[in-house]
């Protein structure tokens, strides 16, 4: 599912959104957090202030001829991994933490992608009982970084995304997930923490790939 927050914030920013994620009993990862297009979301039927599927890998099938499509990126700050699905004719574009060409979609309406991040895997989600993990989400200028606090200190993907849609409305994202979770909504600030490291290494560790478009419609999830 995807579970939006109540509030829609604008992309040029600045702002740093902060979350407390705890898993555990979780055979298929954690919970990830991130951003939807906020103009295209409210055309999409939602099921009790939230959407039955996962938008940062999915499709939106709202019937048998007809299929919403919406930008949407999400983060998993325990597995160092970046799920996002661009629109072909918007002007979103992946980067790799640093400036340099990035990837856009094109060649066909909807593109899905997936990066592994050059971050160490946080907790252990399939323990009965496991640490909270601190994330966050900062915007400004249009452009998205993902942030997390490892080792006592926070650490940045640096942008990661650019030309962000005007309008984003920031969300909690679950896919095929099975265990225990809490996403907590936990501060709000006009700029990021202060004491991240200087890092210049490339964040991501491989290239941007597709990651395999799944019909919304025959997704299956497990509560």
């Amino acid at each position: 599912m995807t579970k939006p927050l109540p509030l829609i914030l604008e992309s040029r920013g600045p702002w740093f959104l902060e979350f407390t994620i705890i898993a555990s009993k979780a055979i298929n990862g954690t919970p990830t957090i991130g951003l939807v297009d906020a103009e295209v979301s409210p055309s999409l039927k939602q099921y009790k202030g939230k959407w039955p599927l996962d938008l940062s890998r999915s499709q939106y099938k709202v019937s048998s001829d007809k299929i919403a499509r919406c930008f949407a990126i999400s983060f998993s700050p325990a597995h160092g991994c970046v799920f996002a699905t661009l629109v072909e004719g918007n002007c979103q574009e992946l980067l790799n933490g640093q400036t340099t060409a990035g990837t856009i979609a094109e060649g066909r309406k909807q593109h899905t992608y997936k990066a592994n991040l050059d971050w160490t895997t946080l907790g252990d989600e399939t323990r009965k009982r496991n640490i909270p993990i601190q994330a966050g989400i900062f915007v400004e200028n249009g452009c998205l970084s993902f942030w997390r606090k490892a080792d006592g200190e926070w650490h940045s993907t640096g942008d990661i995304c650019c030309a962000l849609p005007p309008r984003v409305l920031p969300c909690m994202f679950m896919y095929s997930f099975l265990g225990y979770a809490r996403v907590s909504f936990s501060g709000f600030s006009t700029g990021p923490p202060s004491d991240c490291p200087q890092d210049t290494r490339p964040v991501i560790a491989d290239a941007w790939e597709q990651w395999p478009l799944q019909n919304g419609i025959n997704a299956h999830f497990w509560w």
